[in-house]
Parts: C-alpha cells; structure tokens; sequence
C-alpha cells in the first residue's frame, strides 16, 4: 500500500492495552484449562465480578468504555 499510513500506527494507545491484557487473559485460561475446567469457570467468574465496579465507576464519571 503505497502511500497510506500504518493502520498500526493509527491505533490508540487504550486499545494495546487491552490487547495485552486479552493475550494475558487468554494465556492463563489456557494453563487452567489444563488444570481444570472449573478453574476456567471460577477465574471467568472472578474477573467479571472484580470489572462489575469498574464499569459503575466509569459509568457515574461518563467515561465511554469500549
């Protein structure tokens, strides 16, 4: 593509951090699944739970969450 920017270099600097953090996420389920399936449940469990004031925090301060 001659001429056009990086789509790469275009990006937020929001969006590689949740990038990141949905590899670490990925990378953990992947060594509980081994472990055990409901190790994967609880740990799913537990990160939704702990986002839950998260987004109630964002949510009172108008901050838009993709």
């Amino acid at each position: 593509m001659l001429g056009l920017p990086d789509p790469i270099s275009l990006r937020k600097p929001q969006q590689n951090r949740y990038e990141i953090c949905g590899l670490i996420g990925s990378i953990i389920t992947g060594f509980l699944y081994e472990y055990s399936i409901l190790a994967v449940v609880i740990f799913a469990m537990t990160i939704q739970f702990i986002s839950i004031p998260l987004f109630l925090i964002a949510h009172r301060k108008n901050i838009y969450i993709p």
